[in-house]
């Protein structure tokens, strides 16, 4: 673990527990808050960990400038899941998603499991389209939190 103690989306421990709850999801998942479905979740937190990975690239959002460093402070320096209805990237939004369920819940799964490999070195450089520069080790705390959201919205 970390040296503060607060897990992060690098650990084997964190993908082995969020590929069972992921697991979990289904065509009939509710959400408990928001205003995503669970296939245009599945389809927003895949666009993330691409964004994340390094293997896309989205638009700057100008109220990030302002705010972007100060909200990663406070997103990263403990355990503390976010708060529900946080706002979302204008890209990372999706209208219907019609792609299958299965094959969208694997998808994400596969991205999961690639952070494991992924070293300090990867994110030398790491700007984040609102979060501005981010840290391996912030990398690491936000990506688990969001994804550990994502999957308290729908109950698993």
């Amino acid at each position: 673990m970390t040296p503060n103690a607060v897990k992060t989306i690098f650990e084997p421990s964190s993908i082995a527990d969020f590929e069972i709850r992921i697991k979990l999801l289904s065509e009939t998942s509710h959400k408990k808050w928001g205003k995503m479905n669970v296939r245009q979740m599945l389809k927003h937190c895949l666009e993330n960990e691409r964004l994340l990975q390094r293997k896309k690239v989205f638009k700057d959002v100008l109220i990030g400038r302002l705010f972007g460093p100060m909200a990663l402070k406070s997103d990263t320096k403990n355990d503390k899941p976010f708060s529900k209805n946080s706002p979302t990237h204008p890209d990372l939004k999706f209208g219907a998603v019609n792609e299958n369920i299965d094959v969208l819940k694997e998808e994400w799964l596969h991205l999961l499991k690639d952070y494991p490999n992924l070293d300090s070195q990867h994110y030398l450089g790491f700007k984040h389209p609102f979060f501005r520069r981010m840290s391996y080790h912030q990398v690491g705390v936000w990506a688990f939190k969001h994804v550990d959201h994502h999957l308290r919205q729908f109950g698993v």
